[in-house]
């Protein structure tokens, strides 16, 4: 297992719970899980070392996609246009799911539908052109709903794509 995080601190603290919890429990798995810094927006997954080739059979968004969708930084192409890293995101993620894998989102700022709608070809989806048409809905987690002020919602919403081969 690979745990990324753009954040060395971040980083850092993951590799020092892990040590911790395989000392506590030698059975704990946590010893087996590499950390590594990599900033999924600026760099290719596939210069790194620990890179697979091909992708991953599962990737994971726990909050990911949340946080850069609440970042106002944006990306100025050679063309001069430019665009917001939240709208580059399904396209770079979607590189580190190899054909026929999945990727799994979970998100508490975009309803079950808004993230279909960010990550599938669904038509005026806010995503990058590089992700069109190749990540279908496989399954949803189904969590309590709640109504108020006439609305039914929930707070959380975590949807697994397949990448289409």
């Amino acid at each position: 297992m690979l745990g990324v995080d753009y954040s060395p601190q971040s980083i850092s603290l993951a590799r020092s719970l892990a040590k911790r919890y395989a000392s506590i429990d030698p059975r704990n798995q946590c010893a087996d899980v590499q950390f590594e810094v990599f900033d999924l927006i600026h760099s290719d997954p596939a210069t790194q070392p620990w890179w697979p080739g091909g992708g991953f059979d599962l990737v994971l968004d726990k909050g990911t996609f949340d946080a850069i969708s609440l970042s106002s930084e944006t990306i100025t192409f050679p063309a001069g246009t430019q665009c917001r890293i939240c709208e580059l995101y399904p396209g770079k993620v979607l590189k580190m799911v190899k054909p026929g894998g999945f990727l799994l989102v979970t998100s508490c700022n975009w309803t079950e539908e808004e993230v279909v709608h960010w990550f599938t070809a669904s038509e005026g989806s806010p995503r990058s052109v590089e992700s069109v048409g190749k990540l279908e809905v496989w399954g949803k987690v189904k969590y309590p709903k709640y109504k108020f002020g006439g609305q039914e919602g929930q707070g959380v919403a975590s949807i697994c794509f397949r990448r289409v081969s």
